[in-house]
Formats: structure tokens, sequence, C-alpha cells
């Protein structure tokens, strides 16, 4: 059920707001994994969470025009 939501919300969302929405579902289940099962991330695992954070933040911070910042 949740994913015929998910899909079904994506269908609906903007090009950007989908790619933003499909960057942050494994990075939510990694960090819900360290937290709430104590699962130990790898330098490998880290460094690809801080690239996927620094991109969901670059992307949130861009204009509406498409101007680059």
């Amino acid at each position: 059920m949740a994913y015929t939501l998910y899909l079904r919300g994506l269908s609906q969302a903007g090009a950007g707001t989908a790619a933003v929405l499909a960057l942050l579902e494994p990075l939510t289940g990694t960090v819900l994994a360290a937290v709430i099962l104590g699962e130990r991330l790898t330098p490998t695992g880290l460094a690809g969470a801080a690239f996927l954070t620094a991109a969901l933040v670059h992307t949130s911070f861009q204009p509406r025009n498409g101007e680059p910042v």
C-alpha cells in the first residue's frame, strides 16, 4: 500500500520533486537502519550518504527559474 501511494504521488509530482524524493528514499532507509537497528556504516556508505546529502542541499537551493546559483 505504501509503495502504491508513493508511486501515485510521484506520477503527479514534477520531475524535480520526483528526483529529490527518489534520492531521499535510500538515504532515509540507511539512516533509519543505523539509528533503529544499530547498523554500522562503512566509510564508503558514509561517503555516499554525504554525497546524497550534498546533492539534496544543492538542489534545494536552486532558483525556480532554472539558473544555477
